[in-house]
Parts: structure tokens; sequence; C-alpha cells
């Protein structure tokens, strides 16, 4: 896939990005780069989530990106999401992670990352 084609795959249903012109340079320097979504576990996967993201994880995955989806566990529990409940939240990014997974986003160009493998948090 050339780079004109990788860059109308990412800016496919996009709005905004830093600029056409960085985002074309990382491309043609790097063929497969890293981008990151983030999402706190506090509920059931919605509609955007499920069919906006899920397919725009895939068409970065087409043009050779390797998402990271940051599961902000530690931003759910000092919200008090799930009544504050770290178990819970917990569970509910496993269960965000299979919901990803079923939407077709590849898990050999996806890693998850949870928000407390990266601070230290004190539950």
């Amino acid at each position: 896939m050339n780079i004109e084609e990788r860059l109308e795959l990412v800016m496919r249903n996009t709005d905004e990005v830093v600029t056409v012109d960085e985002l074309k340079k990382v491309l043609e320097e790097k063929e497969n780069p890293a981008t990151y979504i983030g999402f706190e576990p506090s509920g059931f996967v919605h509609i955007a989530q499920g069919m906006i993201c899920a397919r725009k994880i895939r068409d970065m995955q087409e043009a050779g990106f390797t998402v990271r989806v940051f599961l902000a566990d530690w931003h759910a529990f000092i919200n008090d999401k799930l009544g504050g409940d770290i178990d819970n939240i917990r569970i509910c990014g496993e269960y965000m992670k299979d919901a990803f997974l079923s939407l077709g986003i590849d898990p050999e160009r996806t890693e998850f990352v949870w928000a407390s493998d990266i601070i230290t948090p004190d539950y």
C-alpha cells in the first residue's frame, strides 16, 4: 500500500489531525508507527465506541499502525465509576478488550495498556 492510500485510510471519517503534512511525514518515515486511543472502563461499550472507534482502529491498523488501547482504570476509579470498585472496573476493562476484539480489530497489532500499570495507584 502506498503512502497516499495509507493517508486516505487514516484520514477517512476523521475531522482533525495535528497536520496532514506531519501525518504524511510519519507515514513516509515509519512502516509501522504507533498510535493510541483511550477509554475509561465504566459500563457497556456503546454504539460510538463499537462502530466508530473500532472502525477507526481497523483503518489505522490497515494503514500499518500498531494501536495501543489505553484502559484508564485508575481514572475510572478516581471518577467513582462502577461505585469506585477497582475489581469491577478491571472486569469492565476485560469486557471492553473482548468487545473490541470481537469487532474485528487485529489482536496482533493491538496492545492493551492499563493506566494502573503505568502509575502507582493507591486504591
